[in-house]
């Protein structure tokens, strides 16, 4: 069926139906995989090739589902020649689809993202700061807790970007790294413990159409370690007391001055 030998006249069912070892016809899983039937595809050699192509896809799509049965996979071994041939035929059809990715103008993004970072910061520290003024740090913690994450929200939709602090030791939850946040920071941490080069920002392209921004983000001063710092000694008794109820899942402590914290991550469209 479609110029492929191993599937015999009796395999040439209606929809729904199944083989011998229980397994739902190639045919049944085209539209399936791929959303079109054979019949869309008219006649002709071109027609021919792309039931071909389809098969192929169809075959891939049914294996890796995991519905395949054993009788299957062992009756499909003596076609092991032709079902590598369908590997290639559809990486080469995956790598010929996927969008290309363009150069960003890598000087231009970090300062950007540099600016972003710094309005960011001001305005997170400022609110911080008049929150510990006046309840002190526990009223600090409370506060970050509920109006922090909205702050940062607001200021990402003025800024048309999404504006995100990051670490690999969390206090918040919702500031947990995404895959390509964790390679940053896992980069970004065995610089900083390696004593090479000072950390600098970057830019790089994120997916086809955005850009991503990474800063690394240092405990700078002595306030930070109310907070931040090592239980005993610099962090505050009734911010301590604050973050357990707050944030029970708690590992944001133990820092000294010069640490690195996390990393600002910020994402932004690129422009068409």
């Amino acid at each position: 069926m479609y110029g492929h030998t191993w599937i015999s006249k009796s395999d040439r069912r209606t929809p729904g139906r199944h083989d011998h070892c229980g397994n739902v016809l190639y045919r049944d899983f085209i539209p399936l995989a791929i959303g079109i039937g054979p019949d869309r595809l008219g006649h002709g050699p071109l027609a021919g090739f792309g039931r071909n192509i389809i098969l192929c896809m169809a075959i891939h799509a049914y294996i890796s589902s995991g519905h395949a049965t054993a009788p299957y996979l062992r009756s499909m071994r003596k076609h092991s020649h032709a079902i590598a041939g369908c590997t290639v035929i559809t990486a080469l059809l995956l790598s010929a689809c996927a969008p290309s990715v363009k150069p960003i103008d890598e000087a231009a993004a970090v300062e950007r993202g540099q600016a972003l970072a710094q309005a960011s910061f001001q305005a997170l520290s400022g609110r911080l700061k008049q929150a510990m003024a006046e309840g002190g740090p526990a009223h600090a913690v409370a506060y970050c807790n509920s109006a922090a994450l909205p702050l940062v929200d607001s200021l990402s939709q003025v800024h048309g970007a999404r504006i995100k602090r990051t670490s690999l030791k969390l206090r918040a939850p919702h500031d947990a790294p995404d895959p390509a946040e964790r390679e940053q920071l896992e980069a970004y941490a065995r610089s900083w413990s390696e004593g090479g080069e000072p950390l600098k920002p970057k830019a790089v392209a994120h997916g086809v159409d955005s850009v991503a921004f990474y800063a690394p983000i240092f405990i700078q001063a002595p306030l930070c370690l109310t907070c931040h710092g090592v239980a005993g000694e610099n962090l505050d008794s009734t911010a301590h007391a604050a973050i357990r109820t707050n944030y029970p899942d708690d590992e944001a402590t133990g820092y000294a001055l010069g640490d690195l914290r996390g990393l600002w991550s910020i994402r932004w469209k690129r422009p068409d």
